[in-house]
């Protein structure tokens, strides 16, 4: 018991982490996989830990993000992921919508592959779990603490089924309380920085932030924040030489879906068309 007790306690991280045989070879396996990135900052580097407010890029955006980002970051990550159950539940509602075998096998891989999935959150991407109920001041708390040691929070606010411009989706507003728990913790204002990942291009641009201002109330002040970063985006991306979009999963599969609807009423309306056409000529031979 005496030896428990006398036993050190590891120090808290607050980024990934970067010691051990297994996440050097992580970082190198991300490498090889999805190549090198250039961070390019188009106003100022920050010099203090910040919030940066990125496009959601499938699991590539937040993956190279946290591993090739030249300072230390720590990602925002879904509270299903942290326990094996939710995350379980959670793959398996979003992967295997019927009894296919394609279904039944990618259930099975969830069920094997979700312990590792959670280990990778929790332990070595060392994410701050996002609670989409009255948890989620545990969010902004352990986001300030991470700021507060040095590192910043980047954030994918899009939300999943908004409305697609081609580029973005609409965003959740809520992300922007995190400001209002850090000055008031700390009495510290923090700078949200927009950011486009451009995964095609295989470049991070970074614009010019936004100030969170104490004086100003906190449901118009996260509107106005959502939207600055928003436009910001926007203009980053427009100021790009032309290329694809990678929009985040989600959308891509409500897209592929619209196309596979819009495709079976063309189908749809031209067997109808022809079937009028047949009729029509039928009765102009009768006649």
């Amino acid at each position: 018991m005496e030896k428990k007790k006398n036993k050190k306690q590891k120090p808290p991280i607050y980024t990934q982490k970067k010691t051990g045989l297994f996440a050097r070879f992580f970082k190198t396996l991300l490498r090889v996989v999805y190549g090198k990135y250039t961070f390019i900052y188009h106003y100022e580097e920050p010099s203090k830990a910040s919030v940066f407010v990125s496009n959601h890029t499938s699991h590539v955006a937040p993956l190279v993000f946290q591993y090739q980002s030249p300072k230390n970051v720590r990602t925002w990550g879904n509270s299903k992921f942290f326990t094996k159950e939710d995350c379980r539940t959670h793959l398996r509602s979003d992967m295997c919508k019927d009894n296919s075998f394609k279904s039944k096998f990618l259930s099975f891989l969830i069920q094997v592959l979700a312990p590792f999935v959670v280990w990778v959150y929790k332990k070595h991407a060392n994410s701050i779990p996002v609670y989409f109920d009255f948890n989620v001041y545990k969010t902004f708390k352990m986001s300030s603490e991470t700021l507060t040691n040095g590192s910043s929070v980047i954030i994918y606010p899009e939300k999943a089924y908004n409305e697609f411009n081609g580029v973005l989706s609409g965003f959740a507003t809520g992300f922007a309380y995190v400001a209002q728990v850090h000055y008031k913790l700390t009495g510290e204002c923090i700078n949200f920085y927009p950011v486009y990942f451009a995964q095609t291009l295989k470049e991070v641009h970074f614009g010019k932030p936004i100030t969170y201002d104490p004086e100003v109330p906190m449901e118009e002040q996260s509107i106005t924040i959502s939207d600055y970063i928003f436009s910001q985006i926007m203009e980053l991306y427009s100021a790009l030489p032309p290329h694809k979009v990678i929009p985040m999963y989600a959308v891509t599969k409500k897209t592929k879906m619209e196309e596979k609807e819009q495709k079976r009423l063309a189908k749809q309306k031209k067997r109808k068309n022809k079937k009028e056409l047949e009729d029509s000529s039928l009765n102009n031979s009768i006649e």
